[in-house]
């Protein structure tokens, strides 16, 4: 059932005087008829949480900014008839917005494109309800000739007015609607809800709203386009702005990744180049404001395009590039992403094929190879020196050698290039080292060993 907490609307219910700055307003729900605060208990009541809908809408030709709210909390007392002890205290609240406000029952939540504009527990002491700033330090910027639909949520129960007097009010240039049958609702959280109780009674939204000045107020950021999210060394990206409908002479600024500002200007675009000599061509998070001149100085929140910088570097190599006069040939591997052949070693045109190499003959091919990552080539090119030489003769070896018993042993030597040493004459593991025969005992031993030469 419908509990009254007072019989009347009287002056302590009334919003005190609050200091606020030159810029800000207050719009206040002074109604000239009303029932009274009231709260709902009982079965078939909404059970908590509860929340309570208002609308705000910007009449004047630039932004204003919802900065705060009050609202009617029952602090701890009691209340007649029935001496019910009641309190909101500790109670959250929380301030949500809708930007194109849907018609009918509302279901708050972020789903269905409602924003959380601020939260905070509020506590009255011991005193009796009575409308209070519960919410502070907000910033809800509401462009002009737009409509904000609003919910105040509460943790606990929510007192309200039913079927006050009048609907709407207006001060700055802002309207406060409070109280309207096709409009204003309230429930339990996350709604639908209902604008009408026990069928008859209409609620109405008990409170106040403090909002800046027009024109006091930042402008709704701009929309903004990157030709190229992903750019190469030498590049460019061309960002290209849009404004709010109601600005007719915006001035972007745009910033560089490192907070650097490197254009202001009117101009519907803006081109970032990249490479050497354009020290603002730099990868990360591009931020573009807006001011409106007929509206103050003040900046928009920054829209953000991410661009990000491929360099790739120019691939490495793995396999074989010396090979031995008629040698089968393999092409070596190359260790990037989507390599290209060319003939020289920067501008031409990639080869369509794979180069191969004849190896019939003693010579020398030099090729160029260089990857793309995406749609970016390495800016430099591996080269790829391909050589066909004849076998080697074996190395130069003085043999056979002799040592005493016991004599101090030296390593065998042989006159050639890039010498490996077996213990066997065909296959085997090589070594770098040439072996150190043992002269402790009356033995033979035989080593072989080989030369490469130009591979």
């Amino acid at each position: 059932m419908i509990k009254k907490i007072f019989t009347r609307f009287v002056s302590v219910a009334l919003l005190a005087l609050f200091s606020f700055s030159a810029n800000s307003q207050i719009i206040s729900t002074t109604f000239t008829s009303s029932t009274g605060p009231t709260i709902l208990t009982g079965a078939g009541n909404p059970s908590i949480p509860h929340f309570i809908t208002f609308l705000v809408t910007n009449n004047n030709t630039c932004p204003i900014s919802v900065t705060g709210v009050d609202f009617f909390h029952t602090g701890l007392d009691v209340y007649n008839p029935g001496n019910i002890n009641l309190s909101s205290n500790g109670a959250t609240y929380t301030l949500w917005y809708q930007k194109t406000p849907v018609t009918g029952p509302p279901s708050i939540s972020t789903l269905n494109n409602w924003f959380v504009a601020g939260s905070a527990v509020v506590s009255n002491g011991n005193l009796p309800g009575a409308v209070i700033p519960i919410l502070s330090g907000l910033n809800v910027v509401i462009n002009p000739g737009v409509t904000y639909r609003f919910a105040v949520s509460s943790t606990d129960t929510i007192p309200f007015f039913y079927n006050a007097t009048p609907a709407t009010f207006t001060s700055g240039g802002v309207t406060l609607t409070s109280s309207s049958l096709s409009s204003i609702y309230y429930g339990s959280m996350p709604g639908p809800g209902t604008n009408l109780i026990n069928g008859t009674l209409q609620p109405a939204f008990n409170g106040a709203i403090r909002f800046t000045a027009a024109g006091s107020s930042p402008a709704d950021k701009p929309g903004v386009t990157a030709s190229k999210t992903t750019v190469c060394r030498i590049d460019q990206s061309t960002l290209t702005f849009t404004k709010p409908a109601y600005i007719t002479s915006p001035v972007y600024k745009v910033y560089n990744p490192l907070g650097v500002l490197v254009y202001t200007g009117t101009g519907p675009s803006y081109t970032i180049n990249f490479g050497p000599g354009f020290p603002d061509g730099i990868g990360g998070d591009w931020k573009v404001t807006l001011t409106d001149p007929n509206c103050g100085s003040i900046e928009s929140s920054a829209t953000i395009i991410s661009i990000t910088r491929v360099l790739p570097r120019a691939p490495g190599l793995d396999g074989k590039m010396a090979f031995c006069l008629n040698e089968a040939f393999t092409p070596i591997t190359v260790l990037g992403s989507n390599p290209s052949w060319y003939y020289s070693p920067t501008g031409g045109s990639p080869l369509p094929f794979v180069p191969p190499f004849n190896t019939t003959w003693a010579h020398r091919d030099t090729f160029y190879v260089g990857q793309t990552i995406g749609v970016c080539p390495s800016e430099f090119r591996t080269p790829v020196i391909y050589s066909a030489a004849p076998k080697p003769n074996p190395p130069l070896v003085t043999s056979p050698l002799f040592y005493c018993e016991n004599d101090t042993a030296v390593k065998v030597s042989a006159k050639g290039e890039n010498l490996q040493w077996f213990y066997q004459p065909t296959g085997g593991l090589a070594s770098t080292i040439a072996p150190t025969p043992n002269t402790t005992k009356k033995d033979t031993f035989q080593y072989w060993v080989s030369q490469t030469v130009d591979g």
